[in-house]
C-alpha cells in the first residue's frame, strides 16, 4: 500500500483536499509519527525476520531498530534448531547456567519481560563474526520520506494509521484545531491498537515445559 493512498484518505475526511490546511510534509511527519508510535505500543505491528548476531555471554540484544522478540528459530551458522523456555523453569533445571563453557550454539533462549529488546540464552555464547541465531522480532518501520513509497505494514493497519494521523492533524495549532476530534481519533486509534493486540496471544513465543536441546 502506497503512503499516498494514507494521505489522501485522510485529506478527505480533513476536507483538505487542495492542501490549504495541511502541507505535503505535515502529513508525511504524521504518517511518520503514527508508524513509531502504533510499533511501540503493539510489538508485532512491523515484523523483521532475519540474523541476530550474538556477543559473547548469556545476555544478547536485538539490532538497533528491534523492539521485541517474537521467536529465536534456529542457529544461523550451523543450522541447529533452538528452544524458548521459561527462565524461571531455566533456573529452577539448572542454578549455574550463566557458568557453562561457552559454546556457539544456543540450545535455550528466554525472555526478558522488563527488557523485550533483551533475551538470555544457554549455554553463554561465544560470540563471534558469523555466530548469530536467525529469529523474528517487533521493529520500528522505516522512515517515509515520499508519498509514492509502499509502506512496510500490512493493509490491514491502515485504519491504524489513519485514526492516529487524524488525531495529530486536529491536534495541530491552527484554525482546524479541535481537541474533541482529536480525542476522539486518538480513542479510535488506541481502541484499534488494543483490539489488534489480541493477536498477539497467537504469535507470542511459546513456552516449553522443560528446557530442550
Amino acid at each position: 500500500m502506497l503512503a499516498s493512498i494514507l494521505i489522501n484518505e485522510v485529506r478527505g475526511i480533513l476536507l483538505d483536499a487542495s492542501s490549504v490546511a495541511y502541507t505535503a510534509g505535515e502529513l508525511l511527519t504524521f504518517l511518520n509519527e503514527a508508524l513509531r508510535a502504533s510499533s511501540n505500543v503493539k510489538r508485532d505491528f512491523y515484523v523483521k525476520q532475519g540474523t541476530i548476531d550474538l556477543v559473547a555471554g548469556v545476555v544478547q540484544e536485538l539490532p538497533s531498530d528491534g523492539l521485541a522478540v517474537i521467536d529465536l528459530i534456529y542457529n544461523n551458522h550451523t543450522g541447529r534448531v533452538c528452544t524458548q523456555c521459561d527462565m524461571e523453569l531455566l533456573q529452577e533445571a539448572n542454578r549455574f547456567w550463566p557458568a557453562d563453557d561457552p559454546q556457539e550454539n544456543v540450545e535455550n533462549w528466554a525472555a526478558n519481560p522488563k527488557n523485550p529488546r533483551r533475551f538470555y540464552v544457554t549455554p553463554p555464547n561465544t560470540g563471534g563474526s558469523g555466530v548469530a541465531l536467525m529469529g523474528a522480532y517487533g521493529a520500528v518501520p522505516p522512515e517515509i520520506t515520499d508519498p509514492d513509497t509502499d509502506l512496510a505494514v500490512t493493509d490491514d493497519n491502515q485504519p491504524i494509521i489513519v485514526n492516529f494521523m487524524l488525531a495529530r492533524a486536529y491536534s495541530k495549532s491552527s484554525k482546524r484545531y479541535d481537541p474533541t476530534k482529536e480525542a476522539f481519533y486518538f480513542g479510535k486509534w488506541g481502541e484499534l491498537i488494543g483490539m489488534k493486540s489480541t493477536s498477539q496471544i497467537a504469535i507470542a513465543p511459546r513456552v516449553s515445559e522443560s528446557p530442550g536441546k
